[in-house]
């Protein structure tokens, strides 16, 4: 059985993606168990955005927040973007 804390988490990132898709995002989901830098991806066909998304449930310490950006920050870039099946 889950734990409480990932309940919330799971819960917290199941309220995002419905807000998503209530705001008009095509693609909202979890990526659930990835064990990847975010927790939600979202794809918006109008603006050709993509939200990759790391989901807090309790507020972050600063220092953690900056670790997390120097990490990671590098995703706050234009990339190309690709469609496959294989």
């Amino acid at each position: 059985m889950p734990n409480q804390r990932y309940n919330k988490g799971r819960e917290k990132e199941y309220n995002i993606c419905r807000r998503l898709k209530k705001d008009g995002f095509a693609v909202a989901q979890r990526t659930a168990g990835s064990h990847s830098p975010f927790d939600v991806i979202a794809i918006n066909k109008e603006t050709k955005t993509i939200l990759l998304i790391q989901s807090k449930v309790s507020k972050t310490p600063k220092w953690n927040e900056l670790a997390i950006n120097r990490d990671w920050g590098w995703l706050n870039d234009e990339f190309r973007v690709e469609f496959r099946i294989e």
